[in-house]
């Protein structure tokens, strides 16, 4: 969503309906592109750090990953998704 309104703001993507009125002269747009390894939760979040239970617990309830994981944060990830 977010994304696809900023390409198209930037006449990167084709509008589908109405239209778009571009009234800057310059404008500069980079992408972000998401990654995830081969790992559980926690050490996605962590990236190699020392853990620290305070600041982790914090990361975790405020990205509200709480309820999404069937296995917690032990729950391996990767670039197919979510391994149940």
């Amino acid at each position: 969503g977010k994304s696809a309104l900023l390409a198209a703001l930037a006449g990167e993507l084709p509008v589908s309906e109405g239209k778009i009125e571009r009234r800057y002269k310059s404008l500069s747009y980079a992408v972000q592109d998401s990654w995830i390894m081969d790992a559980t939760v926690r050490e996605n979040i962590i990236m190699g750090s020392d853990f620290d239970q305070t600041w982790y617990g914090e990361v975790f309830e405020a990205c509200g990953l709480n309820d999404d994981f069937c296995q917690g944060d032990s729950q391996v990830l990767g670039d197919r998704g979510v391994q149940c």
